[in-house]
């Protein structure tokens, strides 16, 4: 078993890596560091206006229970598991005892990075130490490690009500290790009987109880599916099954449509943009994460660039949409000419576009002077139009 578990991570890894040079290319990248170096400034800026009080108290523990909820338990389980694993069921806690320490690596580094991140505000706020803050980081490795080892026991059909009392418990010592540090070591106390009791029953003695496959298989497609999302983002995952909505509230921009043949492509666009999942959550997931960093930033020229950097990006992502019927057949018999369906995807193009720059204004009209507005709308405009009929021409002549 657990070189079954072995073949599968690597088997996952390197599928993983294959997207990885299409997550990580040269405009996200930036963008990442755009972001990362934006935060950390305003961040260091934000902490000088900090004076003591409640608001300090709540964002320290709020920043420290997010991360909890990242990093899912990764067992990869697999659809015919419930079949071809069921005479080795008695084995699966050697399975399992791979997945927790693989599962915990990715926590662990993000629960490193959000000590080091709230570590000034506990030192503002009650003085904390290199030792408070070392013992903090064990007490939330403990927590997520216990939360781990409760999903595994409810795969078993145990503690169904464990999360809930899990989640309470976690606040509390959380509040009260905000309050004094004496906490975090009555919370480390307090977390290591549990996490042994759990780790034993699960790892060091014979497991009586049934596994509930459906439950423990749902549950790995539901993050493997999470992971994809986020990389179709960047590029097409056929792991990933896109889900069609009708959406009747958009129905009036394709009654717009004129039924002829030269808008054959524009329809096809049209609808696949609307009623997909993906382009359109791309859209608002971008424009709102854009909206977010212009209501962040005091700089009336850096609020101009993340407008433009935003619209960018979301017109460089859009851009794959361009070939998403060409492995249907059908669509080749079509009587279209290959000029026709250029334009109908730069009309797609050109009314994204023009939907995100519109928000982008609007919000920037009450965030910036009337020139500075008429400045960016000239710059949105032309990014916009010099996108559309030229990079973008030239970059869908290598798909």
């Amino acid at each position: 078993m657990k070189n079954l578990f072995f073949t599968r991570r690597n088997y996952q890894q390197k599928k993983l890596a294959k997207y990885l040079r299409y997550v990580l290319n040269d405009h996200f990248t930036l963008l990442i560091f755009f972001i990362f170096g934006g935060g950390l400034f305003y961040y260091s800026q934000f902490l000088k206006t900090l004076e003591k009080g409640i608001f300090v108290y709540l964002l320290a523990f709020v920043l420290l229970m997010a991360p909890l909820s990242l990093g899912h338990l990764a067992t990869f389980l697999q659809k015919a598991d419930s079949y071809y694993l069921l005479p080795k069921e008695k084995e699966l806690p050697q399975y399992f005892h791979q997945a927790f320490f693989y599962s915990l690596i990715f926590p662990s580094v993000v629960l490193l990075l959000t000590t080091a991140l709230v570590a000034p505000l506990l030192i503002l706020l009650k003085g904390y130490t290199f030792l408070d803050l070392f013992g903090l980081f064990v007490l939330l490795l403990l927590i997520k490690s216990i939360g781990f080892l409760l999903e595994i026991k409810q795969n078993y059909g145990k503690f169904s009500q464990g999360k809930k009392i899990y989640l309470g418990m976690t606040g509390l010592f959380l509040l009260l290790s905000l309050g004094h540090e004496f906490f975090i070591l009555l919370g480390i106390i307090a977390a290591l009987p549990c996490f042994w009791w759990l780790y034993r029953q699960l790892f060091m003695v014979e497991v009586v109880d049934h596994f509930s496959w459906e439950k423990g298989i749902e549950k790995e497609a539901l993050r493997q599916k999470r992971i994809f999302q986020f990389i179709a983002l960047f590029t097409d995952v056929p792991d990933l099954k896109t889900k069609i909505k009708r959406r009747k509230y958009l129905d009036g921009l394709l009654r717009g449509i004129q039924k002829k043949q030269s808008n054959t492509y524009l329809y096809l666009y049209a609808r696949r943009f609307l009623r997909g999942n993906d382009y359109l959550k791309l859209f608002f997931s971008l424009t709102s994460l854009g909206i977010i960093l212009m209501l962040a930033v005091k700089n009336h020229y850096a609020l101009i660039g993340i407008s433009l950097l935003f619209n960018y990006l979301f017109a460089f992502q859009l851009l794959p949409l361009f070939q998403e019927f060409d492995y249907l057949g059908t669509v080749k018999l079509y009587p279209v000419e290959k000029k026709d369906k250029l334009k109908s995807f730069q009309k797609i193009l050109l009314g994204a576009l023009f939907a995100e720059s519109l928000v982008f204004l609007i919000v920037s009209l009450f965030l910036l002077p009337i020139n500075d507005v008429l400045l960016l709308f000239m710059l949105l405009l032309g990014e916009t139009v010099l996108f559309t009929f030229v990079y973008g021409k030239s970059r869908l002549k290598k798909f």
